[in-house]
């Protein structure tokens, strides 16, 4: 990456999108504004991106959620709402542009990252539990049993980011020599620093099933594979319940054995991503992909509260939803039908990069369950890594059209 001072911009437009939750001013949100700020100005800057039909794609989106807000009631949660639209255009149009104007992501920078967070892990997890929490608008301590933070508001929240870079680790550095031993220590930061249950679980089912495509897609051999593999995975936590039950992840994995259907009620955390993830694609296709709109969650919810149907599911429902706490959530309830612009896209890009690579799709497949939690849209690190997945892929496209022309 070129260290010239024109691009202090780029670099500050990384920054942020690497570490969304820090703040400059006091803010209400946990995600700050900052990467999309300064994303407009790096996409009008270097207009790279205006040549990737995708980002058009995107755009066609930001529009028809503006006009989805005129028939919406205009309070803070509909402006928020549009926040995240908005960036899920800006800021991939800009890491397109970035990407492109420095010829790829810095490793140094990308290393540097994961250091930072990693070393805030530390200093919280063995000396100081507070340490850095003063950049953020809020930090969740839930005790030792749950996890530290680092720079994010929630040890959830610290897994995704891990989960986020480990996709951008594989995107653009595999074939570095230190790729393994990064991702070695994001995955140390996930299970032993953050000790997110949800997402080792999360995780565990990410690689099942890519596991089962591949099996299925290859050869009848590859599906004993995966049969051995789920086999030993099953049993091997059985042997390990006895020693790991004590801990969240442990007490999680065994009612998911015992009992799968009412693994979603186990406790009130799980219930809370459950009803944020289900309802709003529930509320998608038994209204035949009809736009809810802005701040309508609560009165839906409130509905289907009422009418019993789904009671045994919302043993920890509240009243007081202001905001879809999914990524695909969010999008299905309140744009509808057009949310399959953005399912196209994903989807487009998902298929070039796992024709280029077949293991891409265990990457992809993570991307897409870490948009199905708590993780909205309008992060900037999930905006960074979309439009680092368009960039890869366009450019793995563009290389094979030339070598056919050859």
């Amino acid at each position: 990456m070129p260290k010239s001072k024109s691009n202090l911009l780029i670099y500050l437009f990384l920054f942020f999108c690497f570490f969304p939750y820090i703040k400059i001013i006091p803010m209400e949100t946990d995600t700050q504004p900052y990467a999309m700020i300064i994303g407009i100005i790096v996409m009008l800057s270097y207009p790279f991106y205006q040549s990737y039909k995708d980002i058009r794609w995107l755009f066609i989106l930001v529009i028809l959620s503006i006009i989805i807000a005129i028939f919406s009631k205009l309070d803070f949660d509909t402006f928020r709402s549009l926040f995240n639209y908005l960036s899920i255009f800006v800021v991939p149009a800009a890491t397109i542009s970035a990407l492109t104007k420095c010829n790829g992501l810095s490793f140094k920078f990308y290393r540097s990252c994961i250091f930072i967070w990693l070393a805030v892990g530390i200093i919280q997890q063995f000396i100081y539990p507070e340490f850095g929490t003063q950049l953020l608008s809020r930090a969740s301590f839930g005790g030792a049993a749950r996890g530290i933070v680092s720079l994010a508001p929630e040890p959830t929240f610290y897994a995704i980011i891990c989960c986020l870079m480990a996709i951008i680790g594989f995107l653009n550095f595999r074939n570095e020599k230190q790729y393994m031993f990064l991702q070695i220590l994001l995955l140390f930061q996930i299970v032993i620093l953050a000790r997110s249950s949800m997402v080792i679980i999360f995780g565990l089912a990410s690689f099942l099933t890519y596991l089962l495509i591949k099996a299925i897609k290859k050869r009848i051999i590859n599906l004993f594979i995966f049969i051995f593999v789920a086999v030993i995975i099953y049993y091997g936590i059985i042997l390990l319940l006895p020693y790991i039950q004590q801990y969240r992840v442990g007490n999680l994995l065994a009612h998911l054995i015992r009992d799968p259907m009412l693994f979603m009620i186990v406790d009130e955390s799980i219930n809370e991503r459950f009803i944020h993830a289900y309802f709003p694609t529930y509320a998608f296709f038994s209204d035949f992909g009809l736009p809810h709109g802005y701040g309508q969650f609560a009165d839906y919810m409130s509905h289907i509260h009422s009418e019993g149907e789904f009671s045994k599911y919302l043993v920890y429902y509240r009243d007081d939803y202001t905001r879809i706490q999914s990524g695909f959530g969010a999008i299905f309830f309140e744009l509808g039908v057009f949310a399959l612009i953005f399912i196209f896209v994903l989807i487009r890009n998902f298929r070039l990069l796992v024709k280029n690579n077949f293991s891409s799709l265990f990457w992809c497949i993570l991307f897409s369950v870490i948009l199905l939690n708590a993780m909205p849209l309008g992060n900037g690190l999930v905006g960074f890594t979309l439009g680092n997945m368009i960039y890869i892929a366009h450019k793995h496209s563009t290389i094979k059209n030339k070598a056919r022309l050859c």
